[in-house]
């Protein structure tokens, strides 16, 4: 079982995929990590990923 900061440095240095190759950060996540419910979004759009917060903009 990995920590939430173990997972997030595997995030940051993820290159599996060609998702990689256009990013400028990750969005790894927020909030209280003993929360006993976890919700799960879309990827992060380009405003997202510049600010590197998670659902910040309005969406379709």
């Amino acid at each position: 079982m990995y920590t939430l900061e173990e997972l997030k440095g595997i995030v940051e240095g993820c290159n599996l995929c060609p998702l990689h190759q256009g990013r400028k950060n990750t969005v790894f996540g927020q909030g209280n990590p003993n929360a006993r419910i976890m919700f799960i979004g879309e990827g992060p759009g380009q405003v997202d990923s510049y600010l590197t917060v998670n659902m910040r903009i309005k969406t379709g």
